[in-house]
């Protein structure tokens, strides 16, 4: 939660970060891109579910990655043993 806030308390967004100036700068592109990015949403409950989209990326993600190495891992014994 302190990071959520920490990055949505901090000057710019991420367009700034990704994008060159003179695209951030055109209100057009800015207005495609927040929409793409889901950037665009200003309510409370727009913002509260982005913090639990960003949640379960955070923490599932990982978890999904360490148990597709799991599985990878179990099978490349299963596979050596004769």
């Amino acid at each position: 939660m302190v990071v959520f806030a920490i990055v949505h308390v901090l000057p710019g967004d991420a367009i700034d970060a990704l994008v060159p100036a003179e695209v951030a700068n055109d209100p057009a592109m800015r207005a495609a891109l927040e929409k793409e990015l889901g950037l665009s949403s200003s309510t409370v409950s727009e913002q509260s579910l982005r913090y639990i989209q960003w949640c379960q990326e955070v923490t599932l993600f990982p978890m999904i990655q360490a148990s597709k190495l799991i599985a990878l891992q179990t099978l490349g014994l299963f596979m050596q043993h004769p």
